[in-house]
C-alpha cells in the first residue's frame, strides 16, 4: 500500500517460515545451484588457506585475497566458525585465527 511518498508493508502479507538455527546452513546450501555450491566451497577454503599462512590476518586483507566485500567475508567466517573448521583467539584487534581441521 502506497500513500504520499511513503511505501508500507502489510507483515502478514508475507507467508511465515519455521525453521531451526541449526538446519539454515543445510537448507541455505540445498538451496543453491551447484556452481554457486562450488563457488562457497572454494572461497571457504580461500579464506581458510590465508587463514593458515597468516594467522593474524585482518579481515580487510582477506577481503583483498579472495575478492570479496566485508561483508562476504564475514558472512564466510561465520560458516566456518559454525562448522567448528576455525575459532577466534584473543580479541578482534590483536586476536589471531586458528584453522582446527
Amino acid at each position: 500500500m502506497v500513500q504520499g511518498s511513503h511505501a508500507y508493508v502489510r507483515l502478514f502479507d508475507y507467508p511465515t517460515i519455521n525453521f531451526s538455527f541449526e538446519e539454515m546452513p543445510k537448507a541455505l546450501l540445498e538451496s543453491l545451484s551447484y556452481d554457486e555450491q562450488l563457488q562457497n566451497i572454494k572461497t571457504a577454503v580461500k579464506i581458510v588457506s590465508c587463514m593458515k599462512d597468516n594467522p593474524y590476518i585482518t579481515i580487510p586483507e582477506l577481503c583483498e585475497q579472495a575478492g570479496l566485500s566485508d561483508r562476504g567475508v564475514r558472512y564466510h567466517i561465520e560458516i566456518l566458525k559454525k562448522a567448528g573448521t576455525i575459532v577466534r583467539i584473543g580479541p578482534d584487534k590483536g586476536g589471531q585465527w586458528k584453522v582446527k581441521k
